[in-house]
């Protein structure tokens, strides 16, 4: 995470006021929309973040698919601030929630919607090869083994045969718990292959990994590919 003084800094021109940490996100979208630009076969995807924060990701997503159908996984503390942020930035937009899907059930992830704001748990309602993109940014690195786990069990299972995994996060990092949470270790199966693997521009501890996905055994195991990458 970046220091108080890091948010604090502005970037201004004649068409765009932002702070530092409205670049990073710009930076994100960027890396995420190049490879998305080239390989969606829809104008209108499915996409899943898995803990959005309070949306400023999937936001600039949206403005570049406004057909896109989003679904945030996240706390569900941080519903009503994803739902603030979404409502002001599209007050068009229409916006699901938990309530929706207990009456509607399964059904509701056929249904033409804008957001589907769900708590992280519910992942594993999602359809399988649903997604055309799932993206994480900066909190599985904040997870438990057990929670990274779980999610990645339901990616493999929910994204679609040459969907995309946007994963950037700490090379490492000791969680709350106590636990090493290293990316090379992450429980990516054999059926991805890198499009993008780089140090992120905007800190040199994070690592930009977009992978996409297919329905045969990469020749070389993600995890090999990878392997060198820090820690030691």
């Amino acid at each position: 995470m970046g220091s108080p003084q890091h948010y604090r800094l502005k970037y201004k021109s004649d068409t765009l006021c932002c702070n530092a940490h409205d670049l990073s996100n710009i930076y994100y979208f960027w890396q995420i929309s190049r490879v998305s630009d080239v390989l969606f076969q829809t104008d209108a995807p499915t996409i899943a973040e898995i803990g959005p924060g309070y949306g400023g990701v999937v936001s600039k997503i949206k403005k570049r698919y406004p057909k896109a159908r989003i679904i945030l996984y996240d706390l569900p503390e941080l519903s009503a601030v994803q739902t603030y942020y979404l409502y002001n930035s599209f007050p068009e937009s229409k916006i699901l929630y938990l309530k929706d899907f207990l009456v509607r059930g399964n059904e509701i992830f056929n249904e033409q919607f804008d957001f589907l704001i769900l708590p992280g748990w519910m992942i594993d309602k999602a359809p399988e090869s649903y997604f055309d993109l799932v993206i994480n940014v900066r909190s599985m690195m904040e997870m438990t083994i057990e929670i990274i786990d779980f999610y990645f069990k339901h990616i493999h299972r929910s994204i679609k045969n040459d969907g995309l995994l946007a994963c950037i996060n700490r090379y490492h990092k000791n969680n709350s718990s106590n636990e090493d949470i290293i990316l090379k270790n992450y429980p990516f199966d054999e059926f991805w292959i890198p499009l993008i693997s780089q140090t992120s521009l905007v800190q040199n501890h994070i690592h930009d990994l977009i992978l996409k996905r297919q329905d045969k055994k990469s020749a070389f195991h993600i995890k090999d590919v990878l392997k060198s990458l820090p820690p030691s």
